[in-house]
């Protein structure tokens, strides 16, 4: 977000810039999740990490490469995709 000027901007402008450039938002914030959830919207995909284990970003990433083929299609979709310490959960958007 820093290098795109929107570090301190409020959720719902970070949504919408993902949604404008066609971008799957990569947080540690479940607000998102709820934000798309509420509004029934297909996009943006989000990947939500969870647990203490996932807090560090080299961790993010390794656990997102080793998972992407397996969440790639339902990223590409439109998904919330929460990877935890021990499990990934998936779910198709819209949600509700």
């Amino acid at each position: 977000m820093r290098d795109i000027n929107l570090k301190s901007a409020p959720d719902p402008v970070i949504l919408s810039h993902a949604v404008q450039d066609q971008r799957v938002l990569i947080t540690l914030d479940t607000d998102f999740g709820t934000l798309v959830a509420h509004a029934h919207a297909t996009v943006p995909s989000i990947v939500l990490f969870r647990g203490e284990f996932t807090r560090r970003a080299e961790r993010q990433a390794a656990l997102l490469l080793a998972n992407l083929d397996a969440v790639a299609d339902d990223l590409s979709e439109g998904a919330i995709v929460v990877i935890g310490n021990d499990r990934i959960r998936v779910r198709r958007l819209p949600i509700g």
